[in-house]
């Protein structure tokens, strides 16, 4: 494979300051993207003074361009002296502020990520051009394309492998190893957006090795982690499970936080058990032979925004943060409307509402800080099935669910029973051992079809029926399975 190998700093000092030429133009003569182009700078520690920005835009602009030059430079001198940087995005106190705020305000690092900005957006887009997103307007499409074709061959090498789909995919058949996406961006002077899209146009992907870089997910986990005050954090820990690598690790708290993008983790990438893959459940088994609690977060769950304010809860209680500690002692037991059970359980658990026919609330001076709901199981083995527990979020109540089981199985005639399931995706299911359950099975993973063209979800229990798996695939949805449940019984002496 050709390697993009850096120029030497005499060299590039020549070309961007000597000969006057500007990034773009600098960028092109090497061969790389700007992006590449600007880290060589920043890395080189090359930077033009304002006299050479000066001379470099004057010789491009020659006309009417002294003014705005002038405004560039007083701006740049303002923030230098300021901060002891040029520009406001260089000065790591601001950007760590800003984020701060940004968590603080929308629970995202980054105000773009936030599903109420982004709703916003669509809305104001869909009011002014009839559309959710620009790029779905056919022209800007076809303007786009263009634009972006143009500017992805210019930069482009062996344009004779690349523009021919039977070529392409014999060089790729032709390697001695499969490349990987890494290699191919080198080779072809091409985005990793490019090159993944010219491999799966032409089902390529069996001639191609898949290392993913690190997602801005786990960056956006971590960055709210620190934010937190949670200190160490390993990334990419192989060490703890023997090789097996955990994304994001806290030692303190023996916790792992898995990441699990919705391609890199569906059927078309994990194949074992044909497609209803025990690559999680096994991984989070392993973990818990050694002493560490994984806890999975799938990229479906973490786009949705309700899901994703109740796993960060999950993880605060997990970590034990920012929480009120009540004694159960000094609640009170009633039992609640559907109504209030429908609220406190969207606001509050991971799965949110159930169809639950007994729905158990503790209080604590009035206000609903725990519930505990059940439901007649679908299984004729069992009595009763312990459908949901959660307490209001940043409460912690010490006591709350056992006061709330013991108060329901009173209702229980000696040798009923209680049924109930651990998500081995986010919970151990060390609460049942407290509340007097004995494990039974470990449960095949669950899964849900997303089709990510659309992306549309369609759950496991919505499309099973005979030629489930075909019949999703030729729709273009793809399996992502989860970690599995363990089943827990109580039985009434």
């Amino acid at each position: 494979m050709k390697k993009i190998v850096q120029p030497s700093a005499d060299e590039i000092t020549r070309f961007f300051i000597t000969e006057k030429h500007t990034k773009e133009e600098s960028a092109e003569y090497f061969h790389v993207s700007q992006t590449t182009f600007v880290r060589w700078l920043r890395q080189l520690g090359i930077r033009k003074t304002a006299e050479q920005e000066r001379e470099t835009f004057l010789s491009k602009y020659p006309e009417g361009s002294e003014a705005k030059i002038d405004i560039l430079h007083k701006r740049e001198q303002t923030c230098q002296q300021k901060y002891g940087a040029p520009n406001v995005g260089q000065v790591a106190a601001i950007k760590e502020k800003a984020q701060a705020t940004c968590i603080e305000r929308y629970g995202v690092p980054n105000v773009l990520q936030s599903a109420e900005i982004q709703e916003k957006v669509r809305s104001t887009c869909l009011e002014r051009y009839g559309v959710e997103n620009l790029f779905q307007d056919k022209e800007r499409q076809q303007a786009f394309h263009a634009t972006s074709r143009a500017a992805i061959r210019r930069h482009l090498e062996h344009l004779d492998i690349w523009e021919d789909d039977t070529r392409f995919l014999g060089w790729l058949q032709s390697q001695p190893e499969p490349p990987t996406i890494r290699d191919l961006m080198e080779f072809f002077h091409a985005s990793d957006v490019a090159v993944g899209s010219r491999v799966h146009k032409i089902n390529a992907e069996p001639w191609v090795c898949f290392a993913p870089p690190r997602s801005h997910f786990e960056d956006e986990i971590v960055a709210i982690l620190q934010h937190w005050g949670i200190n160490p954090i390993e990334l990419n820990n192989t060490s703890v499970l023997g090789g097996k690598e955990i994304d994001i690790y806290l030692p303190t708290f023996a916790l792992g936080i898995e990441f699990n993008g919705n391609y890199w983790h569906s059927d078309i990438y994990h194949t074992d058990n044909g497609g209803r893959s025990r690559y999680h459940q096994e991984k989070t088994l392993c973990a818990e032979r050694a002493g560490v609690t994984l806890f999975h977060i799938f990229e479906y769950e973490w786009q949705n925004p309700r899901v994703r304010n109740n796993i960060l809860n999950r993880l605060k209680t997990i970590l034990g943060l920012q929480m009120t500690r009540i004694a159960a002692r000094k609640c009170v037991i009633a039992e609640i409307s559907k109504v209030d059970k429908k609220q406190f359980l969207d606001t509050n658990h991971i799965q949110g509402n159930d169809h639950a026919s007994v729905c158990l609330g503790l209080f604590f001076q009035g206000e609903l800080v725990a519930c505990m709901t059940f439901v007649h199981p679908k299984s004729c083995k069992y009595t009763w099935e312990l459908s949901r527990f959660c307490t209001r979020h940043d409460y912690i109540v010490q006591g709350g669910a056992s006061k709330l089981f013991k108060y329901f199985v009173k209702r229980l005639q000696s040798g009923e029973t209680v049924v109930s399931y651990n998500d081995l995706t986010k919970t151990t299911g060390k609460l049942y051992n407290i509340l007097g359950f004995q494990m039974t099975s470990i449960n095949a993973p669950n899964y849900v079809w997303m089709n990510f063209t659309t992306g549309d979800i369609r759950t496991r229990y919505q499309e099973q029926a005979a030629g489930e798996v075909g019949r999703m695939h030729n729709a273009g949805y793809h399996r992502i399975c989860d970690c599995g449940t363990k089943t827990w019984v109580y039985t009434q002496t």
